[in-house]
């Protein structure tokens, strides 16, 4: 009932399951915070992240957040528990070893460890030890998904005297049973962990995978390793940007070079795989080979050779990558060639109306960021790069009329995604920049009409498509042309005739009552291309704006006149029956154990 302070474990996850990285940071009672990702506090050295962010704590815990950037606002609200992160374990499974069932009789790990277990018809739990040091990241998870058990888990961990540190059930999930913690050790010693049975049952069929990893509070850092330099040489009195690749270079506070005189270093900027420098030799620097190395709070790294030399092979383009580009448009300009390495200059002649800026080069390739202004004169432009071995050869560049500020229209989802050859029916496609859709194309579009199109908000477009019967089946790929350009394509299925008639097997609602309009939604089977919904008898009752959504499910509007009969068949009535819902409400589950008619009312 008291809040209590408490560490929280914040962990990065790539989107192929690694871990990035993680960190710890620790609130009073009752406290609150909030900040950035890339907060000093947090992970000051986050850039080109894109994943999963989870947050984890020993105790239940707040957490709301919000994201402004780019005029897009997000928001999540988690009421308590944790995220699953990933708990990679690289060792093979043990067996659990009974009795272990307490903590005197605890079967001892040493982590990270993977156990395949059983609980006992006798005890209803089983007990696992190991030894921790204050501040170290532990995860452990009690599995039973996928492995056909009837064990529903809680699980506990208890310090050397018994007192409970942590305790979980479901992972606050309902409908499964994985049990999950993750939390800060608060001193070193001894843990138990107790895997228990929620119905203080067990046997042969009571079956779990215990997973158990201790994440070092502070990993150890690695050493800075630099795999490659661009541009490998320069010349006196040039200055460039110096890219360094390799691994562990985040946090990189020094680019040296060795001799260091003539050469100037700065504005350093670093991720875990590159370094980029500001780099100016002087006019009357000694040439010859320097050897260059990076700094990180690990350590300095291995060194990569750089030359200083007078003049050198003249530079030589042979393509470029856009070769035109609009008025107000901004775009990196690709260069490939030879000799290109420590590329200082990209000319455009005549240069008026654009700018160049954050040249990067390597010896067969050079980009450079290209804005051109609204104003700038259209037509053909020479494109040329000047390195320490002179000016390349030109190539064309075109400068074109700006083209419409509207962004181009993207397609997210479609629905129906599929419809049979001798259908009918209503389209809906939904992205964003949308507005003013003037087609919807099918590609190949033999056999396929589409008409009515119709923009009803930037967000969604809806077309009339009819499929000819003898149009070809397989996959065509739809496409929505606006102001701003067309599409992404997303695909749909032309199936053969079903040849089969349509089968309900549910409608929502089952009643309605005089005067009354509502939904209608119908479930069943072969469903796609509905025309009608037909009611017997269907006196007072009006049915439009039918919709084959897929081929199982149907919707339709429904008005029912204020004088239409009650009763039976088609289930309008004032005595429809008394339906009753009887929920369990021990543990606040929410599972519903069973729904009937009461048979003393009528027969619905």
């Amino acid at each position: 009932a008291t809040p209590k302070a408490q560490t929280f474990v914040i962990t990065l996850i790539r989107r192929d399951g690694s871990v990035e990285a993680f960190t710890m940071l620790t609130l009073p009672p009752g406290g609150h915070t909030s900040m950035m990702m890339t907060d000093p506090r947090l992970f000051p050295n986050l850039t080109t992240f894109a994943g999963t962010g989870t947050i984890s704590a020993a105790r239940q815990f707040g957490f709301v957040a919000l994201r402004l950037e780019g005029g897009a606002l997000g928001t999540v609200a988690v009421d308590e528990g944790s995220v699953l992160p990933p708990a990679q374990i690289d060792v093979a499974p043990s067996q659990e070893t009974e009795p272990n069932d307490s903590r005197s009789q605890a079967q001892p790990l040493t982590l990270p460890a993977l156990v395949n277990g059983a609980i006992s018809a006798n005890t209803g739990q089983d007990f696992f030890s190991f030894t921790g040091k204050q501040g170290d990241v532990i995860t452990a998870m009690a599995e039973t998904e996928g492995m056909n058990s009837d064990l529903d888990t809680i699980l506990t961990l208890q310090d050397s005297s018994g007192a409970t540190v942590s305790s979980n059930d479901q992972n606050f999930l309902f409908y499964q049973n994985d049990s999950f913690l993750e939390l800060v050790l608060p001193a070193d010693g001894t843990y138990y962990l107790r895997v228990t049975s929620w119905t203080e049952e067990g046997g042969a069929s009571f079956v779990y995978r215990l997973h158990v990893c201790n994440h070092s509070a502070a990993p150890p850092t690695q050493e800075p390793v630099v795999e490659s330099i661009s541009p490998s040489q320069g010349s006196p009195g040039s200055s460039f940007a110096l890219t360094i690749n390799g691994s562990n270079l985040a946090g990189a506070s020094g680019v040296s070079f060795s001799p260091s005189s003539g050469i100037t270093v700065s504005n350093i900027q670093s991720s875990a795989t590159q370094v980029t420098a500001s780099i100016s030799i002087a006019s009357g620097a000694t040439t010859g080979t320097r050897q260059v190395s990076v700094t990180t709070p690990a350590g300095t790294s291995n060194s990569v050779a750089f030359t200083i030399a007078v003049g050198g092979q003249a530079p030589a383009i042979s393509s470029i990558s856009p070769t035109q580009g609009s008025q107000g448009s901004s775009f990196t300009l690709t260069m490939t060639g030879s000799d290109l390495a420590g590329a200082s200059e990209v000319s455009f002649s005549p240069s008026s109306g654009i700018t160049v800026s954050n040249i990067q080069s390597s010896a067969s390739q050079v980009t450079a960021s290209v804005s051109i202004s609204s104003s700038a004169t259209t037509g053909s432009r020479q494109v040329s790069v000047t390195t320490p071995g002179g000016t390349s050869n030109a190539l064309a560049f075109t400068v074109t009329q700006s083209q419409s500020q509207t962004p181009p229209p993207t397609i997210s989802w479609i629905s129906p995604t599929e419809g049979s050859r001798g259908t009918s029916f209503t389209l809906t496609i939904n992205g964003s920049d949308l507005t003013g859709a003037s087609a919807v194309s099918f590609s190949p579009s033999s056999g396929i009409t589409v008409s009515n199109v119709q923009t009803t908000s930037s967000t969604r477009v809806t077309a009339s498509v009819t499929i000819s019967s003898s149009a070809a089946t397989g996959t065509r790929q739809v496409s929505v042309t606006t102001p701003g350009g067309t599409s992404n394509t997303v695909a749909f299925t032309v199936s053969a005739s079903s040849g089969q008639a349509p089968t309900i097997s549910s409608i929502s609602p089952t009643l309605g009552t005089p005067g009354s309009s509502f939904n209608m939604t119908i479930y069943g089977t072969n469903l796609t291309g509905a025309t009608a919904v037909n009611f017997t008898p269907s006196t007072g009752i009006t049915v439009s704006n039918v919709q084959s959504t897929s081929a199982t499910k149907v919707t339709a509007s429904v008005s029912i006149s204020s004088g239409a009969t009650t009763g039976a068949p088609h289930g309008i009535g004032d005595d429809f029956g008394r339906y009753v819902e009887h929920q369990d409400v021990h543990r606040n589950r929410g599972r519903v154990l069973r729904r009937h008619l009461d048979g003393n009312h009528g027969s619905g």
